[in-house]
């Protein structure tokens, strides 16, 4: 898990949720941990759907391209 990203991805989101006058949102680590558990499942298993998991919210994204490319959470915040 690269803590970075995650953080960027969470100072993008909440830039946009101050647009939009809704409070902002903290970084669960465990919930980052249990994200990051179903990411590697899903790309270990090759395949991209919605968790069973109906307590929280979820939103998945996928980018294929060259290896090696380094892409930053504004992109893909502003992707979604």
């Amino acid at each position: 898990m690269n803590k970075n990203f995650n953080l960027e991805c969470l100072d993008e989101h909440n830039q946009l949720r101050r647009l939009h006058g809704c409070a902002p949102l903290r970084l669960s680590k465990s919930l980052a941990e249990e994200a990051q558990k179903y990411a590697e499942k899903m790309a270990r298993e090759e395949f991209f759907e919605h968790s069973e998991c109906s307590d929280y919210g979820e939103n998945l994204i996928t980018r294929k391209g060259p290896k090696g490319v380094t892409l930053t959470g504004k992109y893909f915040i502003i992707t979604l």
